[in-house]
């Protein structure tokens, strides 16, 4: 049995950037084309799409994939596909260090897909349930991170979850 291809594509565009968005934008397009989901921030959609909320977003990104995680900071996490449209709560903390939310937040999503045995195939039919343990593991893995000033997971905390 072969599996297909799970890519998990965080854009990653931050402001500095925009001075090259004409010559990046089309790549950025090509990556989303190939992904199976595409997580990004709302500062992600803002400067390169010029979108504003995870509804805008969605009409962009559902040109090139079936699957968007959008992360808005403390107004929480929406996930968008074609059969599914979910708003998930973060939590409340004070950070010590954001360094390395963004890339645990992604570790997190793929840890739970993969420990969950949902393949690319499933991510744009799963519903609500699915999505929920999705996203609070994704969310647990950057919680953990922004209460330290390691960027990564501690060993204890990978043992927990």
């Amino acid at each position: 049995m072969t599996m297909a291809l799970f890519v998990l594509y965080d854009p990653n565009f931050r402001k500095s950037h925009l001075s090259e968005l004409g010559s990046l934008k089309p790549l950025i397009v090509e990556n989303m084309r190939m992904s199976s989901l595409i997580r990004g921030s709302d500062e992600d959609f803002v400067n390169i799409f010029r979108v504003n909320s995870a509804d805008e977003a969605w009409e962009v990104v559902r040109n090139y994939s079936s699957c968007l995680v959008y992360t808005a900071n403390t107004e929480g996490v929406y996930v968008r596909t074609n059969t599914f449209s979910g708003k998930f709560p973060v939590k409340s903390i004070t950070p010590v260090s954001t360094i390395g939310a963004g890339d645990n937040f992604n570790a997190g999503i793929l840890t739970s897909i993969y420990r969950n045995n949902i393949t690319r195939d499933q991510l744009a039919t799963i519903g609500s349930n699915e999505w929920k343990i999705i996203i609070e593991t994704a969310v647990d893995f950057a919680t953990h991170v922004c209460l330290s000033y390691e960027n990564y997971i501690s060993a204890e905390f990978a043992k927990s979850v």
